[in-house]
């Protein structure tokens, strides 16, 4: 038995079978793994890689991986409140994307804010598949990538748009 498991239960190779065995049954004066784990951490971590707690079997989640969609700079930054609050903005922190449905200007309109705080817009050029997606309830999260003292207020803020697989 593994973890009140039987190794019957477990799906493991022969081989992988016999040393599991082997190690779960093993006497501490065993010089084989002495020098490295004492066996209630070796079996518990033999447990976790076969899904098996000791507590009984447990669903180990993958991994979430992001995907970057994009990359653009904040359109319209010199009009709204980015002047206000430039000091206390940090590259890595997180932006809302806000679908914008009855801009009379842009259709496809996505609102950038930090805080509550509006920044601008994803640019005209880049906003198709960033709307699209939030049309369709896709959640997407947006981030300060690049902060950059300029003149030139499309050279202000870059932010990157990800999503979870």
């Amino acid at each position: 038995m593994v973890a009140g498991v039987p190794l019957d239960a477990l799906t493991l190779n022969g081989g992988m079978k016999q040393t599991v065995s082997r190690l779960a049954t093993r006497s501490d004066d065993d010089p084989v793994m002495e020098d490295y784990m004492d066996r209630r951490t070796f079996i518990e971590r033999i447990a976790a890689l076969v899904g098996v707690g000791l507590t009984g079997p447990q669903t180990i989640a993958a991994p979430v991986q992001r995907i970057e969609l994009q990359r653009s700079p904040v359109a319209g930054f010199q009009y709204h409140e980015g002047d206000a609050v430039w000091s206390r903005l940090r590259v890595g922190e997180r932006l809302d994307l806000i679908r914008e449905e009855d801009n009379p200007y842009d259709l496809r309109a996505v609102r950038v804010e930090w805080r509550g705080h509006q920044l601008g817009y994803v640019p005209r050029l880049d906003n198709a598949a960033v709307s699209q997606l939030l049309d369709n309830g896709q959640t997407l999260r947006a981030e300060i990538a690049a902060l950059q003292l300029s003149r030139n207020p499309w050279e202000r803020i870059a932010f990157t748009v990800y999503m979870n697989n």
